[in-house]
């Protein structure tokens, strides 16, 4: 019995050490996910700031063939969403 005792105690030992690496990995897991998120978060809002900044200086450069664009894409957005 005092040898079964022992094994299933070295058990518990091991699995509770085995647990807390797991739990020290998930969390740096966990940190590396969310770092990355961030990197490409940021990298997303610089590439749409450049987007917008292009868009705004080919609506100058042509402000009529803009006006027109946008009111046939209003017109096709406003001819689907009607049916």
């Amino acid at each position: 019995m005092d040898n079964q005792t022992t094994n299933k105690a070295g058990n518990d030992d091991e699995l509770r050490e085995q647990l807390s690496v797991l739990k020290a990995d998930l969390t740096e897991l966990s940190e590396t996910v969310q770092r990355q998120a961030k990197a490409g978060l940021s990298q997303a809002q610089d590439i749409a700031g450049e987007k917008l900044e292009d868009l705004e200086a080919q609506i100058r450069r042509k402000p009529i063939t803009s006006a027109a664009i946008a009111a046939g894409v209003g017109f096709l957005i406003g001819a689907i969403l009607s049916r």
